[in-house]
């Protein structure tokens, strides 16, 4: 079965893990709830933007935590077996490309989110 998923790259990612140890895991984990929300606000979209006929590829739409800070959104292969089809299309069915369309910009709303506790964290331990 072909599963639709996507997950966001991220460069410097283990050095980024290497400074977040040193931060408390009350800063560390309010990050990564922060991260989760942004995922959620794109699987709503996904949601929205996904064709319907009987709502099982729109209940299907998941976020899933792969690592800390690492979340991947997509629909399993398993659960809806069409749902590669219609999002990449066919012959037949046009593409509806509705994961990746709710996915344009997350990237720097992920930075956004990134900067604003990066600064609180400074400022709370003097880091530089």
């Amino acid at each position: 079965m072909a599963s639709v998923r996507f997950t966001v790259k991220w460069k410097n990612l283990d050095r980024f893990r290497a400074t977040m140890r040193r931060a408390p895991k009350d800063l560390r984990d309010i990050l990564d709830l922060q991260i989760r929300e942004v995922m959620e606000q794109r699987q709503r979209l996904s949601k929205r933007l996904a064709p319907v006929r009987t709502g099982r590829l729109r209940a299907g739409i998941r976020v899933r935590k792969r690592v800390r800070y690492v979340y991947e959104l997509g629909v399993s292969g398993r659960e809806v077996p069409y749902a590669f089809y219609q999002h990449e299309g066919t012959r037949y069915i046009r593409p509806r490309r509705f994961i990746s369309r709710a996915l344009i910009g997350v990237r720097k709303e992920i930075q956004r989110v990134i900067r604003k506790w990066g600064d609180v964290i400074k400022r709370k331990h003097g880091w530089r």
